[in-house]
């Protein structure tokens, strides 16, 4: 007649044992999965299309989303461009950027003859006004008109300008109207900038 068979070796307590190992592992699993975030970028101020993508204004930040769809920890690399405007905060998407030198724009500071609501910031669509010379040629009737739509990439500060006689902004413009704009600024016109959508 056999003894009863040692607790150690009882194959129900064993396979209990084994039952608790495994929950406690699959839920340590399952914490570790919750907290795990991905590593990407994401805009620290306002970016204008065709600005470049660096550490002055981008930063990492730690979500929970579809890796895929944004540029992750390493990916943005040198002569990285902003493919359209963004705002301060906002997640990098890849279809958002390009490594392409945007050939089709031009960016320059123009200095405008009068100032731009407080709501306008960066990325915000803008006009380029012309406005009538204040001695115009004898003869002549002058008009203000159109030159170009432009994207406003920043207002430079008045510490940076040495113009006092207005307000001092850099743009991005086609390449097709830069000679039109800069003739403009050349000669005896003055320019004044109009946000698009502004109230």
């Amino acid at each position: 007649m056999t003894g009863p068979v040692p607790l150690w070796r009882d194959p129900r307590l064993l396979g209990g044992l084994a039952l608790i190992a495994v929950s406690i592992l699959a839920c340590v699993w399952l914490v570790a999965q919750a907290r795990a975030g991905v590593s990407v970028y994401r805009t620290t101020r306002p970016i204008a299309i065709g600005e470049s993508l660096d550490a002055t204004n981008t930063a990492l930040a730690d979500v929970r989303i579809d890796a895929e769809a944004y540029l992750e920890e390493g990916e943005l690399v040198p002569g990285t461009l902003a493919k359209r405007s963004m705002g301060e905060g906002e997640l990098v998407a890849r279809a958002s950027t390009t490594n392409e030198a945007e050939q089709s724009l031009r960016r320059f500071v123009v200095t405008v003859a009068d100032g731009l609501p407080s709501s306008t910031k960066p990325g915000d669509t803008v006009e380029l006004w012309a406005l009538p010379s204040a001695h115009p040629s004898r003869g002549t009737e002058e008009q203000s008109h159109l030159l170009a739509s432009a994207t406003l990439v920043k207002i430079i500060d008045d510490e940076e300008s040495l113009v006092r006689s207005g307000l001092r902004i850099e743009v991005l413009v086609d390449a097709g109207v830069v000679s039109t704009v800069l003739d403009a600024t050349s000669g005896q016109e003055s320019l004044a900038a109009v946000p698009v959508g502004a109230s």
